[in-house]
């Protein structure tokens, strides 16, 4: 008798707990899935970009530049500029609502955001995110750079600007004018955001 007891009592519990599931379910609000598509195109050894801060290979199957930009997507500066920019509470709210993934055969990094609405799941996914704010450290390492041979420059006198080390720092300098205003070559996006047409399918209380 004990042991029948257990038995429905089991079964009751069961019961219960699918019935919560299913409420939570039918409780639970539409989420809307949206994808962008950023392409990673690292330098090799072209000196132009000497000391600024892009995606670098030495070799064309080299797939460490694609998978260090998807975990840029969702390092913190970039949540701070998202969390700021689209209204989210915290920085641990933006980074929930993201994730990566590396294609390693294409370079591309595939960014994925959640959202409960269409229009605001394309927002967060919004790969131009992450390319502006990579093109702002770009410009500032431009601009940083250029004023310190600026400064070097100006130490040589103006006797000696016809030969060594004014040579070399005028050439840096024309090489560094031509990237002003430029945004990061290494990144650019693949694919834009759009607002999917239907929420993803809900799971099925078992």
């Amino acid at each position: 008798m004990k042991a029948a007891s257990r038995v429905i009592a089991v079964a009751l519990l069961a019961a219960v707990a699918a019935g919560l599931a299913a409420w939570w379910v039918s409780r639970a609000g539409d989420r809307f899935t949206a994808t962008a598509e950023i392409l990673v195109a690292p330098v090799g050894d072209d000196p132009a970009y000497e000391a600024l801060p892009v995606f670098r290979s030495a070799r064309p199957d080299d797939t460490q530049p694609v998978r260090t930009a998807a975990r840029l997507v969702v390092s913190a500066p970039v949540a701070d500029e998202v969390t700021a920019r689209l209204g989210f509470e915290t920085r641990e709210d933006a980074l929930d609502a993201v994730e990566t993934d590396a294609d390693e055969a294409s370079n591309v990094v595939e960014v994925r955001a959640e959202a409960g609405e269409a229009a605001r799941a394309a927002q967060i996914a919004n790969a131009e995110t992450f390319v502006s704010i990579r093109s702002q450290r770009f410009q500032s390492a431009v601009a940083l750079r250029l004023d310190r041979l600026r400064e070097q420059l100006l130490d040589v006198p103006a006797s000696r600007r016809d030969e060594e080390p004014a040579l070399t720092l005028s050439r840096r300098i024309a090489e560094l004018r031509v990237l002003e205003g430029m945004r990061d070559p290494t990144v650019e996006v693949a694919g834009t955001a759009v607002a999917p047409r239907a929420p993803e399918p809900r799971p099925v209380a078992a």
